[in-house]
């Protein structure tokens, strides 16, 4: 049973390989949270994990240990999720984290903002507007796990380049 209606809890068990061009990671985590539905456009959560991960990559191997306190919220007015037509979408994320063995402590922040405005008859077109952003917060570069670092490149993100291919050198 959770608080309220509104609030689910979830639990996290999760395993991964990521073969990168830039490196190669193992990553572990464990955790749980709690989703919470303040209203039909709106939802928070709230959780704790602990994440290891080992990253080979130019410089050698690292083993990165961290608790992590994931915090988001969604606000999303838009009546069709798959077909927009009007409305606005907001994904906040604040991940703060203790650094336990080779990783300093700080916070990662994403966000991803849209907004959708339609015209003509019953809407036609659609012009849309998207701006993603994020930033690491008081950690080094190589103070967290690479894949906790920000890459670009591709077709999702600057297209004629290479995927992940605009990174720190």
């Amino acid at each position: 049973s959770t608080l309220t209606p509104d609030t689910d809890l979830f639990v996290l068990a999760e395993i991964e390989r990521l073969e990168e061009p830039d490196y190669t990671s193992r990553v572990g985590t464990l955790g749980f949270g709690f989703n919470h539905i303040v209203s039909e456009e709106l939802t928070l959560e709230a959780g704790m994990a602990y994440r290891f991960s080992r990253v080979t990559d130019a410089s050698g191997t690292t083993n990165y240990s961290m608790l992590t306190f994931p915090t988001g919220l969604t606000y999303d007015t838009r009546e069709m999720p798959l077909d927009a037509k009007g409305g606005v979408f907001l994904d906040a994320d604040l991940v703060p984290f203790l650094g336990i063995n080779d990783t300093d402590s700080g916070a990662r922040l994403t966000f991803d903002a849209r907004s959708y405005v339609g015209f003509g008859e019953e809407d036609r077109f659609v012009v849309a507007g998207r701006v993603q952003g994020g930033s690491i917060i008081g950690a080094s570069l190589t103070g967290v796990p690479n894949d906790y670092r920000f890459y670009s490149g591709g077709g999702v993100t600057v297209r004629g380049q290479d995927y992940q291919s605009l990174g720190v050198d």
